[in-house]
């Protein structure tokens, strides 16, 4: 049957009183570990992480989220997602006409490219995994940052070092990122990180547990 998913609501100066409904979710998600929302435009999209069958399930919201969303499986990408755990989450770029979706594998070291085209409704986006060159996994959540006309993807990882798992695209997100370790000292096991620019300075909010 239909599982419900909470959605909560802050209306402009309301952060301290949003208020959540619940909505019949007809894909029975299987172990949600994180929703990614994007806008493309005109059309609002979510890309469900299931955690049990390593699968990612799209929701179409249309032009608001206060829509109920349909829903399309896309399943694990073609064999794309493997490695029997999948906290993470997905970034998105645009270049030129085309959209991509990228995020890392918990239990490999794998990197994972999604094409969708020009349409984020791709129903059969096209997807493809590397390595990452420093040997770093366990990788969880990440943000995806533009600096000075580069795309950064920082991802946190949990194989107990404490460390950041840095790549840097260049001017484009299809090309061979160079990687790198940030080692924090003093940490270990990293979930999620989160950047900020302010001032001219970058600053990065990373849990620990």
């Amino acid at each position: 049957s239909p599982k419900s998913k909470r959605l909560c609501v802050f209306c402009g100066g309301d952060f301290s009183q949003p208020y959540s409904y619940a909505v019949d979710d007809p894909s029975s998600p299987n172990g949600a570990a994180s929703i990614s929302l994007v806008n493309d435009g005109t059309n609002w999209f979510g890309f469900l992480f299931n955690y049990n069958s390593m699968t990612i399930v799209r929701y179409d919201f249309g032009s608001s989220l206060d829509n109920t969303p349909s829903t399309y499986d896309l399943g694990n990408l073609g064999g794309v997602i493997t490695g029997g755990v999948f906290y993470n989450d997905m970034s998105f770029v645009k270049e030129g006409n085309n959209w991509y979706g990228v995020f890392g594998l918990y239990s490999t070291t794998n990197i994972v490219m999604v094409s969708f085209g020009a349409n984020l409704n791709n129903s059969n986006p096209s997807a493809s995994a590397y390595s990452n060159s420093t040997g770093l996994n366990s990788l969880c959540y990440q943000d995806l940052e533009f600096d000075n006309g580069n795309s950064f993807l920082f991802i946190a990882t949990s194989a107990g070092g404490g460390s950041i798992l840095r790549l840097n695209y260049g001017n484009s997100i299809t090309n061979t990122p160079n990687a790198d370790a940030i080692t924090l000292p003093g940490y270990s096991y990293l979930g999620d990180i989160s950047l900020v620019k302010y001032c001219n300075h970058w600053y990065g909010f990373v849990t620990s547990y």
